[in-house]
């Protein structure tokens, strides 16, 4: 699903007729172009979702400076661009799918004023006021397809005709001339060919310096494709408007441009890292691979994602994660992680693989505080548009793991492995039993600097691992009013393992007194309440077995 800004679309129309207009305005054409004699513009050609909206105009580069009008382009208040769509609707037969349209060129002319007449004939030789149009379909997916169309003048390009008729008239004249004096013709004939050894010496440069400009220019962009830089590479973020008028140069310049593309493209599916070393040549990288990396985790999940699709049509349940997934993402990269999978309506993430980073565990935390924050600023977005609001879990565990190309050898992904990624995994699900929105364990924990609000939670025996691990709830990275309630929590807890039941049922009471809905005091409560109304057996231990993922 795409999301385009008509007023972006707009712009780039604006940007392209001026191209034109400067084309024309050269000294090979001297034709001053207007915005009421000429336009490029984009209608909705089909639309499997909304076909009423077929015929719609979206954006035209002579529309008015407050915006873009969504309305049939043949009562577009722009005449030209209303004369225009109506001469094509009637020239394709009041069909917009017609079959000259589904070309990747469809080319025709018509008369302004037999239009005005209510017949859209097409212009015959010499006839005023005739304007020839241009389409091309875009197809951004197979249910949405848009038509640009262009339109302009005739006689815009008249004018090179008549300076070349006058140059041969005058070429007439000089031969006429030339034979009545033989003198004259030899002068002539070497006037004409040391202008023609001049001219082909220019020539020689004006090729050399028309081939050497684009290239140089390509290579430029080359570093830049090898470095990943994206910004200001053509056919991303701006167009390709100086093509070569060397057919091979221009070749080029066109599979720069589809490269490109390819490569913006694949850095969305595997790390920025991985894809610079496949572009160097790295072997490496583009081979079943690992190494040893000491990396934090972090695993996040949708609370209750399950029950939200089911209300939600596929248009918005696709609206709710586009937007969700981009703003999680661009703050994992803001603190330097890395998105190593999109799990549905979770992420799997890594910090320092494949890149170092330093106080990874701090970044990954951090990172953390900050998703939970940002879901302020989405609700408020999806209530506008009358999306339910989301919450989220978050599990971090930091540990040594082997992260690289893992695979076979026909298919492989970046990716790590080892027991901390089961472990985050588990942390995340364990902070549903908990209520709480992020969990991170004692390893990561140890690494925080003192002004993050931690509250030691539980030794817990998750499912699949034999070692118990202390875990934390992640509060935030800056001291508030939760630290006095955190502190009651660890003293009840510190009780309940010091098998001080009747204290540790206090401290909970009173905790859960004062938020009835901190789930993890209510479960400490009740642990505490039924180690004092009955007798402890023998090897008991206070860590909390978790039978389920």
């Amino acid at each position: 699903m795409s999301y385009v800004n008509l007023g972006t679309v707009r712009q780039a129309l604006q940007e392209q007729w001026g191209q034109i207009r400067l084309h024309l305005d050269s000294p090979l054409y001297r034709y001053a172009l207007l915005h009421n004699e000429s336009s490029v513009f984009v209608i909705i050609q089909r639309s499997r979702e909304a076909p009423e909206q077929e015929g719609f105009l979206l954006a035209a580069s002579n529309d008015p400076a407050h915006g873009c009008i969504f309305m049939y382009a043949r009562k577009s208040p722009q005449q030209m661009v209303a004369h225009t769509a109506q001469a094509i609707y009637n020239r394709v037969g009041g069909n917009w799918s017609a079959r000259p349209l589904q070309s990747s060129l469809f080319l025709m002319n018509f008369s302004l004023p037999e239009m005005k007449k209510g017949r859209s004939a097409a212009c015959g030789p010499g006839s005023e006021e005739c304007f020839d149009v241009s389409t091309r379909r875009i197809m951004l997916d197979d249910d949405l397809h848009w038509l640009v169309v262009l339109v302009l003048p005739s006689n815009a390009f008249t004018k090179v005709a008549s300076a070349k008729q006058l140059e041969l008239e005058k070429t007439v004249d000089l031969s006429a001339a030339a034979s009545e004096d033989a003198s004259h013709i030899f002068r002539v004939s070497f006037f004409v060919l040391s202008t023609a050894v001049i001219f082909g010496l220019f020539a020689a440069w004006f090729i050399s310096a028309l081939a050497t400009y684009p290239l140089n220019k390509l290579q430029g962009y080359m570093h830049k494709l090898g470095r990943l830089d994206m910004k200001g590479l053509p056919g991303l973020h701006c167009n390709l408007n100086e093509m070569s008028s060397l057919t091979e140069v221009a070749e080029l310049q066109a599979g720069f441009v589809n490269l490109a593309r390819s490569v913006e493209t694949f850095s969305r599916f595997v790390p920025e890292t991985v894809v610079r070393s496949i572009l160097h040549g790295d072997a490496a990288a583009s081979s079943i691979h690992v190494q040893g990396r000491h990396a934090t985790i972090m695993f996040t999940d949708i609370q209750s994602f399950t029950s939200i699709a089911e209300t939600l049509s596929q248009s918005d349940l696709m609206t709710l994660l586009y937007m969700y997934l981009s703003e999680m993402t661009d703050i994992v990269e803001r603190h330097g992680g890395v998105v190593s999978e999109i799990l549905g309506d979770g992420l799997l993430i890594l910090w320092n693989a494949p890149d170092d980073l330093k106080d990874h565990p701090v970044a990954a935390c951090r990172a953390a505080v900050a998703q939970h924050k940002a879901l302020s600023r989405l609700n408020e977005a999806f209530a506008e548009m009358m999306l339910p609001s989301i919450r989220i879990r978050i599990g971090l565990h930091t540990g040594d793991v082997l992260a690289g190309n893992i695979g076979s050898c026909k298919k492989m992904k970046y990716g790590c492995m080892g027991d901390p990624v089961n472990l985050a995994s588990r942390l995340e699900g364990l902070a549903k039993h908990y209520g709480v929105g992020t969990l991170c364990s004692d390893a990561t924990w140890a690494s925080l600097p003192p002004n993050f609000v931690c509250r030691k939670l539980d030794l817990v025996r998750v499912k699949g691992k034999e070692q118990a691990v202390w875990v934390y709830e992640l509060i935030d990275d800056m001291p508030s009013l939760r630290e006095t309630t955190a502190q009651l929590y660890e003293d009840a807890l510190h009780a309940f393992h010091n098998q001080s039941f009747a204290l540790a049922v206090q401290l909970a009471s009173s905790l859960a007194a004062q938020d009835p809905g901190d789930t993890a005091a209510v479960k400490l409560l009740q642990r505490a309440d039924a180690a004092c109304q009955t007798d402890l057996p023998i090897g008991w231990s206070p860590v909390m077995e978790m039978t389920e993922k």
